[in-house]
């Protein structure tokens, strides 16, 4: 995860747009997300604490 200050969280929405509600917050210390492999536009599908969400693709670094 990057760009998210630390007094902040990334939201993990239902689906790809800040109009699909939120279903998870990530602190910026937390651990891993997984990519799934599908985007749409600017928004990413993941897996995090063992749920799947979208969160916009500006707010994620590839780890390899």
């Amino acid at each position: 995860m990057v760009g998210v200050a630390a007094s902040d969280v990334l939201n993990v929405r239902a689906g790809p747009g800040v109009k699909y509600e939120v279903k998870q917050t990530l602190q910026p210390d937390q651990g891993c997300i997984v990519q799934t492999g599908e985007c749409r536009r600017n928004w990413v599908h993941i897996k995090a604490n063992g749920e799947t969400g979208w969160v916009n693709r500006r707010y994620l670094a590839i780890i390899h």
